[in-house]
């Protein structure tokens, strides 16, 4: 078909210009001057135009509301920074990923950019927000991350890309890209989270209070917070004490997690 489906049409502005040529040689046969053409796929070109512009603002509006939940999620902005840098690497990866397999900007690509801050976010986020949690060296705080959510992170890549796998055998095109641009997205951003962020939250990470803003909330809101964190670590303390139960007391030589 002339407009290949899930792809915009590049040979749209190829077409245009063949009719400009064709009627430019139509007016010198005939001496005639002022005539047009049109055509109604015409109106493909301007959508594509379309989505191509609004598909990058919308993915510009994402990240800027990323950046503020990492700082609203870590109240640091040395790691909201390290964090976002990140998080433009997993979408640079993606976009690289999609120019390597030919996509185009169309309807479904357009809705995939607009969507690809969200998703990419998901396991930066988690482990950010893991690392925040813990306190010490920025070499201990990125290995207590990474043993507290590199499990959950590596589950949940599992779980998606399974649900995206069976979209890859859809026949409709939609369904496809789609499937396979959430799948790009949880790969990509679970090898950057694991190699790349990890890393760097262990050798240019803050370590203990570095770059801790300090901000005064509503007592109310303190009192809450505090009643939170209060709970995970008591909810944390008692899967210790249970964990400790089932594998008996330790012995010499033993490592306690």
């Amino acid at each position: 078909p002339w407009v290949r489906a899930g792809h915009t049409n590049a040979r749209m502005w190829e077409f245009y210009r063949n009719n400009q040529a064709a009627l430019k040689a139509a007016q010198d046969a005939s001496g005639l001057r002022g005539g047009g053409q049109t055509s109604d796929r015409y109106r493909q070109m301007v959508l594509s135009s379309y989505l191509t512009t609004s598909s990058f603002q919308s993915l510009g509006v994402s990240l800027a509301i990323a950046g503020l939940v990492f700082f609203a999620a870590t109240l640091n902005w040395w790691l909201a920074s390290l964090s976002f840098a990140f998080l433009l690497v997993v979408i640079a990866m993606v976009f690289a990923e999609m120019a390597f397999l030919g996509w185009k900007i169309n309807m479904v690509e357009a809705i995939d950019i607009t969507i690809c801050g969200g998703l990419a976010v998901d396991f930066v986020l988690h482990m950010t927000h893991s690392f925040n949690h813990h306190s010490g060296l920025n070499v201990d705080r990125a290995r207590s991350a990474m043993r507290d959510m590199g499990v959950s992170i590596a589950a949940g890549v599992v779980t998606t890309f399974c649900a995206c796998f069976v979209l890859f055998f859809t026949q409709m095109t939609v369904f496809n890209l789609f499937g396979s641009f959430i799948a790009m997205v949880v790969c990509s951003g679970f090898v950057v989270t694991m190699t790349g962020l990890v890393a760097a939250l262990a050798v240019l990470g803050p370590s203990n209070e570095e770059g801790q803003v300090q901000i005064e909330l509503p007592t109310k809101l303190q009192q809450f917070l505090g009643r939170q964190h209060m709970g995970g670590q008591r909810r944390r303390r008692d899967l210790q004490v249970a964990r400790n139960a089932r594998m008996g007391p330790l012995g010499e030589g033993d490592l306690e997690l």
